[in-house]
């Protein structure tokens, strides 16, 4: 069982844009280079603006980054463009469109609910302003830092001038993702039996850290005889294609008994968990174990 859900709302695409007019490239075309990207992700930016209008631009984009952290609409809705737009990619070859009012509504409890306990990093790689000063395109990497997700993006952005300042008129996003199977951070939680359907629901509605610290906060360091639930939860979500297995194991005191939870990555998500139940008599089980593989390799295991 896995889930998809969003980041601050919802996910979103980057495609390679200019600051004047939009060149859209498939997702597919730009995979390869935002893998190398991410390398340089958590680098502090060199960029520096060299005129009044990159300086607006950059205050603009700590402006958005602050709404962000700090879950307020009212911040954001401003920094918006009438004709905003927000990009998105979920799959190679398909993006999801969605208008400034569908962006705001996914951000209705902003204000009402948890915080999100968000630190957005924003390493700005170039700022370009039309020669008659009314657009602007600014390239940056991004990390959006929780307590349990990392999710990392390259992201445009699209401004155009209106009344003296600077709306940001598209936001366009690519995921990037870890590739190689070492690289996934994952930890393991086990939990007296929950309704994983139900409790996985509850990571879309809107604060998905705060409900992995409510299951860490039931997290158990050992068995006993009863009915458990395993959760393993990626830092960073696979990237499309990626094949998961996720292994538990009950060690038994005359033989073993396997279980499997197997899943085919085929969406680009920003929070990604993998769960399954099972139930444990000390009459017959000495233990579990449980293990997870990306494409056959294993990156995490655990014994309780």
């Amino acid at each position: 069982m896995n889930l998809y859900s969003s980041v601050c709302g919802a996910i979103r695409l980057m495609m390679l844009a200019s600051a004047f007019a939009l060149c859209i490239f498939a997702p597919k075309n730009v995979l390869a280079a935002s893998n190398a990207a991410s390398d340089v992700l958590e680098k502090q930016s060199n960029f520096s603006a060299k005129a009044p209008d990159e300086s607006a631009v950059i205050d603009v984009l700590s402006k958005i980054g602050k709404a962000e952290e700090d879950r307020k609409l009212d911040a954001l809705e401003p920094l918006l463009a009438p004709n905003f737009e927000h990009r998105q990619s979920v799959q190679p070859e398909k993006v999801q469109v969605a208008k400034r009012d569908e962006y705001i509504a996914a951000r209705k409890n902003w204000g009402t609910d948890d915080k999100s306990n968000l630190t957005k990093i924003t390493n700005i790689q170039n700022i370009a302003i039309h020669p008659k000063g009314e657009l602007a395109s600014a390239t940056a990497f991004a990390t959006y830092k929780y307590r349990n997700f990392s999710p990392r993006y390259l992201e445009t952005y699209n401004f155009e001038k209106i009344g003296g300042a600077w709306k940001l008129l598209h936001l366009i996003q690519i995921p990037l993702h870890p590739t190689k199977p070492e690289q996934f951070e994952v930890q393991f939680l086990l939990l007296p039996k929950i309704d994983i359907a139900k409790e996985i629901a509850r990571l879309s509605e809107g604060n998905a850290d705060a409900v992995v610290e409510e299951w860490k906060a039931k997290s158990l360091s050992y068995v006993k005889d009863g009915s458990y639930s395993y959760v393993a939860v990626f830092r960073e979500s696979p990237p499309v294609g990626t094949n998961v297995r996720f292994s538990i194991q009950r060690i038994g005191k005359s033989g073993q008994n396997n279980f499997h939870v197997r899943d085919k990555i085929v969406a680009s998500t920003p929070f990604y968990i993998i769960a399954d139940s099972i139930e444990i008599s000390l009459m017959v089980h000495s233990g579990v174990e449980a293990s997870l593989a990306v494409n056959d390799q294993t990156v995490a295991k655990i014994i309780y």
